[in-house]
């Protein structure tokens, strides 16, 4: 019998620990623009404008993606990527999410992080799309942390399903004419929650397809 190595985490995951686990694998795509189901909704994003280049990272580690374009005002790229294999977290175990993202400008024009979200799937193949309000242009070209936290009525409506996967959005949306030619890196992507005391361990199992527990598979979420 093959053996399954399987996964631990800290029981707590906060603004005071670093750690940054995998957890789920994939490439992120480009996308048309994006309508979401739970978290601000009413914000769909755009999608003209191709600015993700060739270097794919996994999205835990720092500056996993870049994004670059020399560009003017009002152009935007969405970016999905759908877990090709995963941990299958619980979603209504998660209670916020984080990108840090890095400007090389501040200028108009540049390129910034302007919206972000979580893919979350059933067993049974149903799909919800949490996505974030606006977020704002730096005035840094430091690395900052985008943090934003799920909602009650979110997590109640996430029982059953698992984290598969993440949305961004990037934009040059300014005022003024001209072009700029500019980046943007974004990556150390962090789930926030608390199961218990912090010198506990979570498992939460081994990396697999979603076809091993898609349609009657093992796994019970609620």
């Amino acid at each position: 019998m093959a053996l399954i190595e399987y996964t631990t985490v800290p029981a707590v995951s906060n603004e005071g620990m670093f750690e940054f686990p995998s957890w789920f694998e994939g490439s992120p795509e480009h996308s048309g623009g994006l309508t979401g189901d739970l978290g601000y909704p009413a914000y769909a994003t755009q999608s003209d404008s191709y600015f993700l280049t060739g270097t794919k990272k996994p999205i835990n580690e720092q500056n996993a993606l870049t994004f670059a374009g020399n560009n003017g005002k009002d152009h935007w790229e969405t970016v999905v990527m759908e877990a090709r294999v995963s941990l299958f977290v619980p979603a209504g175990m998660i209670q916020a999410f984080s990108f840090v993202s890095q400007q090389n400008s501040i200028k108009e024009h540049s390129l910034f992080l302007k919206r972000m979200g979580l893919k979350f799937r059933t067993p049974d193949k149903q799909e919800k799309l949490w996505i974030s309000g606006d977020l704002s242009r730096l005035q840094t070209l430091g690395e900052w942390t985008n943090k934003v936290s799920l909602s009650d009525s979110d997590r109640a409506a996430l029982q059953g399903y698992y984290l598969n996967g993440y949305m961004l959005e990037v934009s040059s949306e300014s005022k003024g004419s001209g072009t700029r030619n500019t980046t943007v890196q974004v990556g150390n992507f962090k789930l926030y929650y608390d199961l218990g005391p912090e010198n506990t361990r979570w498992v939460v199992g081994a990396m697999r397809a979603p076809a091993h527990i898609e349609g009657g598979g093992g796994i019970n979420f609620n």
